[in-house]
Formats: C-alpha cells, structure tokens, sequence
C-alpha cells in the first residue's frame, strides 16, 4: 500500500491545476539545448514541477504556445514564467483534496485486498465526486490576476 501512494498522489496532483499545490516563476533560458524545428528558445524545466499548465509573457501574462521534451521548455518568446504544479506535504492539503486522495487509494488498493472489483468501481466514482467538489473549492480559493492592459482592450476603451 505504501508503494501505492506516491504514483497516486502523483496522479491526483496533475489532474488538475490543484490552488495549493500551484506555482508560478520565471523560467531560465538554456542556451546548451539544441532547438527543434519551429521553436525559438529554450528555458529549463522547473525544479520540483510534476506537472506544466500554461507559459505566459512575464510582462504581459499573454499565454505562450510551449513544448516540453526531456526536461527543457521550447517557446517562441525570449522570456517566459510558468505556472506548474509541485508535490507538497500532506500539511498543506485542503481537508476536502485529502480525503478524495485518500478514496482515490482505496478504489485502487480494493482489487489487490479484497479481490472485490465492485468496491474498487463504487469507491472510484465516490472519489470522482469528492475530486469534483474539491476542484470547485480549489476554484473558489483561487484569485487570477487580471490581464494588464493590450493593444486591443486600449482600442476599446478609446
């Protein structure tokens, strides 16, 4: 069962762009890599990310179109920051993502100890509710800053 844990929690972690397990820094440039066709630049992984969302212009926080391979970021934008997702203590879980984590291992553990395939399936669609709800107070939780100002919106306004 303690084998079970990591690679589930890993699993529940980047199912979704979880609020507290949610960071965002500026990427590095790696000058080393060799770019693929189609890209302009590449920036290093971040440390510590399990799982990429979304690559924004620092200075704008307009979305970027990325690719990942082998651990290095490609994009088409000299600078970059990255939202992405972290593993954290069990400490800093919401109550909520915690025990739907906590269903998410027993539907997976209850083939191995019990042998009962219907527990596994009534306890993972119980989870995919308790995951639902946790999502939605995930959203709640979380504040976006507003884009700032483009060319467009400025046009609008004028």
């Amino acid at each position: 069962m303690n084998q079970l844990i990591p690679y589930t929690e890993r699993a529940f972690l980047t199912e979704f762009p979880w609020s507290f397990a949610l960071r965002l820094s500026a990427l590095a440039g790696d000058d080393s890599a060799s770019l693929p066709p189609g890209w302009q630049y590449a920036f290093t992984y971040p440390a510590g990310a399990i799982a990429l969302y979304r690559l924004y212009r620092p200075e704008t926080r307009s979305r970027l179109d990325y690719a990942v391979q082998n651990g290095i970021v490609f994009a088409n934008w000299h600078e970059a920051a990255a939202e992405y997702t972290v593993t954290v203590s069990f400490d800093e879980w919401p109550d909520m993502a915690a025990e739907a984590l906590a269903v998410r291992l027993a539907s997976d553990a209850a083939v191995a100890l019990r042998g009962d395939p219907a527990s596994s399936a009534a306890l993972y669609q119980k989870y995919q509710l308790m995951a639902q709800q946790a999502r939605q107070n995930s959203m709640n939780e979380e504040r976006r800053p507003a884009p700032l100002a483009t060319q467009y919106i400025d046009a609008r306004w004028a």
